[in-house]
């Protein structure tokens, strides 16, 4: 049997991976990665630029370099975890009301 503590342990490792690619460009709605035996689907919610003065810490160099225009790409995914006998989804985005897409990409993605 699955303990499901080290299904969610593992999770969180996967989860990075399924983040980076899904905000780092990909064009999908969705990304799975599969490990462990279990699947991680990160669901693109929305997207768009947040205000690079948001940036704790960032210095001007680095704000000089990374956001020119004053601001910085902004995404805001959520994640589905499937494992034997269960799915938990993981932060429920935006919400149609408000332009997000998730629920329109977990249909997309099967769930």
């Amino acid at each position: 049997m699955v303990n499901p503590a080290w299904c969610f342990l593992g999770a969180a490792g996967i989860l990075a991976g399924a983040l980076a690619s899904l905000s780092h460009g990909a064009a999908a709605d969705s990304q799975t990665v599969v490990a462990g035996g279990l699947e991680v689907t990160a669901l693109r919610d929305a997207s768009g630029t947040t205000a690079a003065s948001l940036l704790i810490g960032a210095t001007a160099e680095e704000l000089e370099k990374y956001a020119p225009g004053g601001s910085v790409p902004s995404h805001i995914n959520a994640f589905v975890v499937k494992m034997p006998g269960r799915n938990v989804l993981f932060d429920a985005g935006l919400g149609s009301e408000r332009g997000g897409a998730a629920v329109a990409a977990l249909e997309a993605a099967g769930v």
